[in-house]
């Protein structure tokens, strides 16, 4: 569910109210009724206190507020004069062109309400965030709820939601989203997102999945401890051990997601070291070794 709203007469006209921000609302933070009205592009009416947004904004709501005075005579056009429909109520009304799902978001984050409910898809999530900068307020604080819905959407779409909170330089989000992000290749980070991401939080995100491929390389690269030779292994019986090592690291390197590969990868990798013939001493070297590897790779760090 986008948003929430619901059909009432005036003056015979059939019109769309929201369920949150309705003639009769006492929302948190305010001891009133609301005195003014904003008009969604798709004719949802939002009924809203001129003092809270006000307080909230730097820039006078997009300046919309500085141009009326309260308990002025409702308007009947927006701003480029074209009549949108009778109005319910005589206060200070202001046609915006965003529409209603975009802000519902946008006033239940600055009311401080809850907005998981309305499950909004990451685009509109988006919108109303760039909405709050265009009327002149800021981010909300990263406990907000919208922040956490972000991070629903990171599971799906994890480079354009950490894209979205580098945006806003929200450093605890980018952090909780940036595992996400090594399920896909940097390739498909887009022009687009780079610019929103910004130079430091784009060349975190490269350092986080590089630096992990190198750690890989490091991690794997030492083979199995070598034991004296025995009458049951003889030197070439090691040499053939150390063999299948370097032939399971060189396929690993070829891993198509090197940063990301799994422990379980790893381990079924160097399945095929113990797979051959060998004594005792150079199985449990093996079977040391691997767990030295795993237990190495699943401490690398996986955050920016």
């Amino acid at each position: 569910m986008q948003s929430q709203q619901e059909s009432t007469t005036a003056g015979g006209v059939i019109i769309e109210v929201s369920t949150t921000f309705f003639p009769t609302a006492i929302l948190p933070g305010t001891n009133e009724r609301p005195n003014m009205i904003l008009f969604s592009s798709d004719a949802v009416f939002f009924y809203c206190h001129r003092s809270t947004l006000s307080s909230k904004s730097y820039n006078s709501f997009g300046n919309l507020i500085s141009s009326s005075s309260p308990g002025s005579p409702t308007s009947n056009t927006d701003s480029n004069g074209s009549e949108f429909g009778s109005l319910p109520a005589s206060l200070p009304t202001h046609a915006l062109p965003e529409p209603a799902v975009v802000l519902n978001v946008m006033l239940h984050v600055i009311y401080n309400l809850p907005v998981r409910r309305f499950a909004p898809s990451l685009h509109i999530i988006e919108d109303a965030l760039r909405i709050l900068e265009r009327y002149g307020i800021p981010a909300p604080d990263e406990s907000a709820d919208i922040w956490f819905l972000l991070l629903r959407h990171a599971e799906i779409q994890p480079i354009r939601a950490y894209a979205i909170a580098a945006g806003y330089a929200k450093e605890a989000v980018c952090v909780r989203i940036s595992p996400y992000t090594l399920r896909v290749s940097l390739t498909q980070v887009s022009d687009a997102e780079a610019l929103t991401m910004g130079s430091i939080y784009l060349r975190r995100l490269f350092f986080l999945h590089l630096g992990r491929a190198q750690a890989c390389k490091r991690v794997i690269d030492k083979p199995p401890k070598a034991h004296p030779p025995m009458a049951l292994c003889l030197p070439e019986d090691a040499s053939r051990v150390a063999r299948a090592w370097d032939l399971a690291v060189a396929n690993i390197l070829v891993h198509p997601s090197l940063h990301n590969i799994s422990p379980e990868e790893l381990r079924e990798s160097f399945s095929s070291v113990v797979r051959g013939r060998m004594c005792s001493e150079c199985f449990d070297s093996v079977r040391v070794r691997v767990n030295e590897v795993v237990a190495d790779w699943e401490g690398i760090k996986k955050t920016i």
